[in-house]
């Protein structure tokens, strides 16, 4: 009968240890990582919810100097809103309500401070020489265009137009969550996009014939405002959700895949995806002025949401790669650390992303070997109405200067 190992028992004590120590390390690093994403998504609904009262309370400006406009003329309503301020205009209205019209009209009885010193400066002197005389005349500068919205089109084909996309983006979503499991479901699948592709391209092609001819031979649709606001609403909406299933094969209550999208872009990314969709048909269709200024304001929160997470999925890895000279072996390999898709040259990117070989939502570390830096980039693949320069993919940040040793030793290669 053998005696009992001491140093046996240390040695399986030491490594139960370490092992523990390792996943209490790794617990802790997926728990600090998940409170960043939870912390993101909240700055994120804050964000909207500050988007959403702006919007509100450029509605009530509308409506108050629309109302004022009634009583003494657009401009003088404009101006007037604009240099006492909200509140003390709500105040003139009441004052206007509450006048008794029977003794005159009250644009001449009221006295209109003189708003030379006001917001606009010099160019809105009024007619009066004096804070206490009459204004008898409209001021200069007109504000109607900036303070009272354009009579959106009452055109019925607005109502169906929108019904129609909204119903097609239905029947997007439920091929996008058909199975591809076997051949004959791919090719069903296939079938059935097709011949939503065609319904959708006879359906554009009538529509745009009927505009064309309202165009009476211009070439290019001037901006208008054509949808309300929850049409906007929800033709965007439905845009991120048709991306959304198509990035998960998924649709309906997002809540039920946060567990598995926690260290993912796919919302954010979904979101992007969606507003660029429906930004580009509106570009080459409507062209819907209000439409363009929402779905702008909402990319900017997509997007911002996007890099956010690009950077927390490769920054410690950038960090590693300066302290190491490079990416070594040992780094490649370590699976604590957060990396990119691939890291490629500028070259090798731009070669991919024009034949599309990318990987759509990809993280890519890109070399720039003009600075020796290192960009930041999701891969989108499609074109960015919301990019000056229409790129297919978002730049987050640049990370240089390196050592020219560190830099050398960042060899291209997937992750």
């Amino acid at each position: 009968m053998g005696g009992f190992n001491f140093g046996q028992f240390l040695g399986g004590m030491s490594r139960q240890i370490s092992e523990n120590i390792e996943d209490s390390k790794k617990f802790q690093r997926e728990k600090d990582f998940r409170m960043e994403m939870l912390a993101e998504e909240e700055a994120t609904k804050e964000r909207l919810a500050k988007s959403a009262e702006r919007r509100q309370k450029a509605a009530e400006l509308e409506e108050l100097t629309a109302t004022l406009a009634g009583y003494f003329g657009a401009d003088n309503a404009a101006a007037t809103v604009k240099t006492l301020g909200v509140g003390a205009s709500k105040d003139l209205l009441k004052t206007a309500q509450n006048f008794d019209h029977t003794t005159g009209d009250f644009a001449t009885a009221f006295k209109f401070p003189e708003i030379k010193n006001g917001t606009f400066g010099k160019d809105l002197v009024t007619a009066g020489s004096s804070s206490n005389e009459e204004v008898k005349t409209t001021i200069p500068l007109t504000f109607t265009d900036i303070y009272q919205p354009e009579k959106k089109t009452d055109d019925t084909t607005i109502n169906t137009e929108v019904e129609f996309r909204l119903l097609m983006s239905d029947s997007q979503i439920e091929i996008n969550q058909m199975p591809t499991v076997t051949q004959a479901q791919k090719d069903a699948k296939e079938s059935a996009q097709a011949a939503w592709q065609e319904k959708m391209d006879t359906f554009t092609k009538v529509t745009k014939e009927i505009e064309d001819a309202k165009r009476k031979g211009e070439k290019t649709k001037p901006e208008g405002e054509y949808y309300t606001d929850t049409q906007i609403d929800n033709m965007l909406e439905k845009a991120f959700e048709v991306e959304f299933s198509n990035a998960t094969g998924f649709a309906g209550a997002r809540e039920e895949y946060r567990q598995d999208l926690y260290g993912s872009n796919t919302i954010p990314y979904a979101r992007v995806m969606g507003l660029i969709s429906e930004q580009t048909i509106n570009l080459g269709f409507r062209n819907d002025k209000n439409l363009t200024a929402e779905a702008t304001s909402r990319y900017r929160i997509a997007r911002d949401d996007l890099a956010s997470f690009a950077k927390t999925q490769t920054s410690s890895f950038i960090k590693a790669i300066d302290k190491n000279n490079g990416v070594t072996d040992a780094l490649a390999a370590d699976s604590s650390i957060n990396k990119p898709n691939a890291i490629m040259t500028d070259e090798e990117f731009a070669k991919a992303a024009k034949d599309g070989t990318l990987a759509r939502q990809g993280i890519y570390l890109v070399k720039n070997t003009a600075d020796r830096s290192l960009k930041v980039i999701t891969y989108l693949d499609r074109v960015n109405p919301f990019d000056p320069k229409k790129r297919n993919y978002l730049l987050h940040r640049t990370v240089g200067d390196f050592e020219i040793g560190t830099f050398n030793n960042i060899k291209s290669q997937s992750f």
